[in-house]
């Protein structure tokens, strides 16, 4: 037996025990083959490099960087630990285990599939510019935190409950969908994005958009029937939503942290049911649950109106015609979520005398100017009264005073 067979067989006994062992770099040349047997730990202290065939079926570590361009079969687990930035370019190969416990990684090639698992302990995950990954329906992806996320687009197969521990430059804003339905086959691919001047607007019973970021869902494959979700989000201050023209009247509402679905960027954004959001008064960091299905494919954070059931009917206590703001000169009332139709908006003075009346229309958009039959009339308190029927259908009247100050 000549010695480069000797040398071969050595290696492979020793790979076969259940025990460790060192390397200062790892290099399989051409036609060679390395394999790491079960309960074995090859510790590398530099780069990894593979011309040959590397078989794993037990782990190794390395600090150095990661290269695969001949044959790779994975059973096992790598795990970078580098203290500085590492690669793993594994020629479009499976790896069964991935653990990420050093500084940050770049994952080159076209595809990378994880087959069992993506552990994100310490540090984070740079897709190269033409990478795909994509997480097995056999696999799942744990850890994920402000030290270790992804940035990129994360592919996932299968339905049931999804974690993408995703981020963009240093704001970590993971997502789960909770329970993925749909067909068996499914692609659900998420990334995380910046509005980058455009400026979202809200729709039904939303009170402003954070401009600050996006998640968008794209179905790659198969059917999605939708899930509930959980949102985390950093750095977001929504106390500074915008908040749209039509949605003026919101600007009173008590409000709640919310997760806003829209078909498009830049919106509509519109609301879902909340089963947990974080404290109101933390606008800059928070978590909220939908009980909601989202199917939409931008999700976004912002402030919802806290809407009573049968809706939400809002009259101002004073106004007048020389306030510096054109929605204080006015006597408008403030409407959501109740039948138009059978809308009608009244105003007495102190003598009974009916000094304005007005439809839906006119009363939310144009208001009482404070005159009567073209003449001003004096500061003071006056009556008003609203009938309606609200979004169950139910027959509704609410009065009060209103202050006119000239």
């Amino acid at each position: 037996m000549t010695s480069s067979k000797m040398k071969y067989l050595k290696i492979i006994s020793l790979l076969l025990l259940p025990h460790g062992i060192l390397q200062a770099q790892l290099h399989v040349q051409n036609n060679a083959i390395f394999w790491v047997g079960q309960e074995v730990t090859v510790s590398v202290g530099g780069d990894v490099s593979n011309d040959g065939s590397l078989e794993n079926g037990g782990t190794i570590t390395f600090t150095g960087d990661w290269n695969n361009t001949n044959t790779y079969i994975d059973d096992g687990t790598i795990e970078a630990i580098g203290s500085v930035p590492q690669t793993i370019a594994n020629l479009d190969q499976n790896i069964a285990t991935l653990i990420v416990n050093g500084m940050d990684i770049t994952l080159e090639g076209n595809t990378v599939l994880i087959t069992e698992e993506l552990a994100m302990t310490n540090g984070n995950v740079q897709l190269g510019a033409n990478t795909v990954l994509i997480i097995a329906d056999t696999a799942s992806i744990t850890g994920g935190s402000p030290d270790a996320f992804i940035i990129g687009t994360v592919i996932q197969r299968g339905t049931g409950p999804k974690f993408y521990p995703i981020g963009i430059d240093d704001r970590y804003m993971p997502l789960d969908l909770l329970d993925v339905s749909g067909t068996s086959d499914i692609e659900m691919a998420i990334s995380l994005g910046l509005f980058n001047g455009i400026e979202p607007f809200a729709g039904r019973h939303a009170i402003g958009v954070s401009d600050y970021h996006f998640w968008q869902l794209e179905t790659l494959v198969g059917t999605f029937n939708g899930s509930p979700v959980k949102g985390t989000f950093q750095n977001a201050d929504l106390r500074l939503a915008s908040i749209p023209i039509e949605n003026t009247s919101f600007r009173w509402a008590k409000s709640i942290n919310a997760i806003l679905e829209s078909p498009n960027l830049e919106g509509p954004y519109t609301d879902l049911d909340i089963e947990f959001s974080s404290d109101p008064d933390e606008t800059t960091f928070g978590t909220i649950i939908t009980s909601d299905t989202v199917t939409q494919q931008f999700l976004a954070v912002g402030l919802q109106a806290d809407v009573p059931e049968g809706g939400v009917l809002f009259v101002p206590t004073a106004f007048s015609p020389r306030a510096m703001l054109d929605d204080d000169q006015r006597l408008k009332v403030f409407a959501q979520l109740m039948n138009t139709d059978d809308f009608k908006f009244s105003v007495f003075n102190a003598f009974g005398v009916e000094v304005y009346k007005a439809d839906y229309l006119e009363a939310t958009t144009n208001g009482w100017d404070g005159n009567h039959k073209g003449k001003e009339q004096p500061s003071g308190s006056y009556r008003f009264f609203v009938k309606f029927v609200d979004d169950n259908d139910n027959p509704r009247r609410q009065s009060g005073t209103v202050l006119l100050i000239r």
